[in-house]
């Protein structure tokens, strides 16, 4: 997707011109250990949405996902830890070069083939969360934090 069509979108559109967009996710994966520093492709691609103007300091519309949750640990005491950890940085880089307090959720594309655990219409990750219920969640919440009622 070409961001900066999003950005011209946002500015000329005739009713909804110069607004924001309810929510921006940020994705990386999980097994990535190369996105903090100041010239990774990640950190260049937050620096551009940056200058987009589309994040909204004010009332935040950011949501990190950390995709291919699998890659975080084989044992349920690893993939915590290494969640906790990399879910920690990853709200720090987000907040250093948007601006903005994320909530980051993990989700695993590949969760049959990985064998989680089916809850219902869920899938379980080794922490006992629930997939995509998380991210449902974690968008719900932004959005009642906003009192953003077209998003609901």
């Amino acid at each position: 997707c070409n961001i900066f069509s999003i950005k011209e979108f946002y500015q000329d559109h005739p009713i909804i011109g110069n607004c924001y967009p309810n929510l921006i996710f940020i994705l990386i994966k999980a097994s990535d250990n190369r996105f903090n520093g100041p010239n990774t492709s990640f950190v260049k691609s937050l620096k551009c949405l940056s200058k987009l103007n589309l994040v909204d300091t004010k009332h935040p519309n950011v949501v990190g996902i950390m995709t291919h949750a699998s890659h975080l640990g084989r044992n349920q005491e690893e993939w915590i830890s290494t969640f906790k950890e990399k879910r920690n940085l990853l709200k720090s880089i987000i907040f250093k070069y948007l601006n903005v307090k994320a909530d980051v959720v993990a989700l695993e594309n590949n969760a049959h083939g990985e064998g989680l655990e089916i809850v219902d219409d869920f899938t379980e990750l080794p922490d006992g969360t629930l997939q995509p219920k998380n991210l449902y969640d974690a968008c719900r919440c932004l959005l009642v934090t906003n009192n953003d009622n077209y998003g609901l």
